[in-house]
């Protein structure tokens, strides 16, 4: 009999780049052996949708999509709020599992950063969110 817990809400990113001759190169991460869910295991890039995902300040900080764009395109069973969250999230992820920065600072310029691997392990261990990673 399987487990009927709830599912976590959760944001997965597909990155395509053009290959040199023709079609794409799809981006793949290989799941750590020791992970007890689906461990080697090679996926997409992202994770657990958070609070921080959601919140006022980190809509501020948003661009490009709006949280009623982001509740039509997935659904009206989420409030507009939790709908960018998804967005947010996936950001996060892929620049935590990857270290692909999919943001820009607030002039529209890729957004830049003394250390990389620092940010990076600061937002995996909550000591940093995105909001506060431009700083």
């Amino acid at each position: 009999m399987s487990d009927p817990r709830k599912p976590k809400a959760a944001a997965t990113v597909i990155l395509l780049r053009q290959a040199e001759a023709q079609g794409f190169e799809v981006f793949l991460t290989r799941r750590p052996d020791a992970m007890p869910f689906l461990g080697g295991m090679y996926c997409y890039p992202g994770g657990t949708v958070t609070r921080d995902d959601m919140t006022p300040r980190m809509l501020d900080r948003c661009s490009g999509l709006t949280p009623k764009q982001a509740q039509k395109i997935l659904g009206a069973h989420y409030r507009p709020l939790e709908a960018i969250g998804f967005w947010i999230a996936s950001v996060r992820e892929v620049f935590e599992e990857v270290g692909v920065l999919l943001a820009a600072d607030a002039t529209g310029a890729k957004l830049s950063m003394t250390s990389e691997r620092a940010a990076r392990l600061a937002l995996r261990h909550g000591e940093l969110t995105l909001v506060t990673l431009h700083k």
